[in-house]
């Protein structure tokens, strides 16, 4: 895959809800989760949202960031 079309994808990843990177899904976050309802490995997630493990590392601490600061705003 190109770099172009990598960032088209990015974009469209970001954009719709329900878009993932796998055709085998139909691209289908609604999809996947139906297929694997208690969760997949990290290196399959990072696959179907293109991302690093670097990104995916980020995003992990900003929920828990964000799971914290409703607990303790309660």
């Amino acid at each position: 895959m190109n770099v172009k079309d990598r960032q088209v994808l990015r974009e469209k990843i970001e954009s719709d809800n329900d878009f993932i990177y796998c055709p085998r899904l139909n691209n289908s976050l609604a999809i996947l989760l139906e297929k694997y309802p208690d969760g997949i490995e990290d290196d399959r997630i990072m696959k179907v949202l293109l991302m690093s493990e670097e990104e995916l590392q980020e995003v992990y601490k900003s929920a828990i960031d964000k799971l914290k600061k409703q607990i303790l705003d309660k």
